[in-house]
């Protein structure tokens, strides 16, 4: 049994500069510390990762897309002291790290520095201008030390090169090699598979409960998916009233996955930008549960949503979901940065549910996938609430299973609450894979036969595996050495 424990070091309900203790989706939990500032001010309109001090985490597998303009040029010992920086933080995992500004969202003449140390007394580790001149872009790889805090800074060179400037937006992807997250479990039989425990440590009362289970290991269809176009405004998130984002619509900045799982979940996943800003950024990651035909979604009592009569043909051989609150989220990046939205079910009733298939996204009569939801969270760090909609064109393939029960993974959220009702989410994943070969055990043995006795009935053979199914004996083959017979 695996145990997965939680700790805050906060004082009850005190939000304090000193520490952070939070999840990072898919990494294990990791502790923080806050370091101290440059003495430079943040101004006004900058990024919110503009000084060392507020320097955001990155992840292993994570990309970020920011912008640069309107930060301060940070005074650093290397050739980009007079750019626009901001900043970034990573956590060593013991082998080589891969960061990158090269790729399709970066769009001036970067420059990439990796610092040890606290802010004020930084030492530079490494530094990359052109990963690949004459691309004006950067990446660099190091070997890291486990457990130790790496200080990145993406800025540029100073002035730009070759008609870039030395500011503008970018999108930073890491990446670690061999690297495999403390929330990893592998075992090599289904029947191994045990939930694990999850523990919560945190000085103030708490309740912890297992949310949501999904095996994530039996895809049985894929999707992607786009904005839905219809009557007015076009959007695949909708957002409305919020004073704190430029616009209500946000669509995808590159198609959006949905992958349906055999035991009735799904998770839609992708990247979505704000119509009116393109830096307002959201990563989705939105789980269902419950999915039904028309048969059992009626059966409750339940109904379909087609405003526009476009699903009246169809509605019956539609998939209906149940949205998973506490789970399903948008995180920000870019002008979004550090803001989370957490979604539930809308209606609370379920009366209408998130609905796929042809002229489901109740925008026009293509396949697609629509739904109501309500979200608490932060806008530019302000408490918001509201509801909204997601409406989207989509595409889906089926996905054959490869019949090997033993070739799965389990992903499990817990979710952690305290009195104050502050929340943090655990992913543990456990991953089935046999990789062992049966083994012979028993057998015919070795003999020798004079020719007039040829030939001789075959014994049987006997085989074990480590996991549990029935074992596979192929014919027996004949190899015969030509004697004087």
């Amino acid at each position: 049994m695996t145990n997965f424990t939680v700790r805050n070091n906060n004082n009850c309900c005190t939000k304090t500069n000193s520490t952070f203790s939070g999840i990072l989706k898919g990494f294990s939990l990791l502790l923080f510390v806050a370091i101290s500032s440059l003495g430079l001010n943040a101004q006004e309109g900058a990024p919110i990762n503009d000084l060392c001090a507020d320097a955001l985490p990155i992840a292993c597998g994570e990309s970020i897309i920011g912008t640069t303009v309107g930060a301060n040029p940070d005074l650093l010992d290397n050739v980009s002291d007079n750019a626009p920086a901001v900043w970034f933080y990573i956590e060593g995992t013991g082998t080589e790290l891969m960061l990158s500004l090269c790729n399709p969202a970066t769009d001036y003449d970067t420059h990439l520095d990796v610092y040890t140390g606290e802010c004020g007394d930084i030492s530079l580790l490494t530094t990359n201008d052109d990963l690949n001149f004459p691309e004006l872009c950067s990446g660099l790889t190091f070997t890291s030390e486990l457990g130790e805090t790496y200080l990145i800074v993406v800025h540029g060179f100073p002035g730009g090169f070759g008609g870039l400037p030395d500011n503008g937006n970018y999108e930073f992807t890491l990446e670690c090699d061999g690297y495999v997250p403390a929330n990893i479990i592998n075992v090599s039989c289904l029947e191994e598979v045990e939930t694990p425990e999850f523990e919560a440590d945190l000085e103030c009362e708490l309740e912890s409960e297992l949310l949501f289970l999904s095996e994530t290991g039996a895809p049985v269809s894929e999707c992607v998916f786009s904005t839905a176009f219809g009557p007015g405004d076009d959007w695949a998130l909708w957002i409305p009233n919020q004073d704190g984002i430029s616009s209500d619509d946000f669509v995808p900045t590159t198609e959006l996955s949905f992958i349906q799982y055999a035991d009735g979940t799904a998770n839609l996943t992708g990247q979505v930008a704000n119509t009116a800003n393109s830096n307002e950024v959201f990563e989705l990651d939105f789980w269902f549960d419950n999915g039904v035909d028309w048969t059992d979604w009626s059966s409750q009592g339940r109904w379909y949503k087609d405003d526009l009569g476009y699903g009246a043909d169809h509605f019956e051989d539609w998939t209906y979901y149940e949205l998973v609150a506490g789970v399903s989220t948008a995180t920000g990046s870019g002008d979004l940065a550090g803001d989370v939205l957490y979604f539930s079910h809308n209606p609370a009733n379920y009366f209408f549910g998130f609905q796929l298939g042809e002229g489901a996204n109740n925008k026009n009569d293509a396949f697609g996938f629509s739904g109501w939801f309500n979200y608490t969270g932060t806008l530019n760090g302000e408490a918001v609430e509201g509801n909204g909609d997601i409406n989207a064109d989509g595409e889906c393939s089926p996905l054959e299973d490869n019949g090997c029960i033993h070739d799965t993974d389990f992903t499990y959220i817990y979710s952690a609450t305290d009195i104050c009702g502050n929340v943090d989410n655990q992913e543990i994943i456990v991953v089935v894979l046999d990789e062992e070969a049966p083994v012979f055990v028993d057998g015919p043995d070795d003999a020798s036969i004079s020719c007039e006795n040829w030939p001789i009935a075959l014994g049987d053979c006997f085989a074990v595996d480590n996991c549990s199914g029935d074992v596979t004996y192929l014919e027996p083959t004949e190899s015969i050495v030509v004697g004087d017979c």
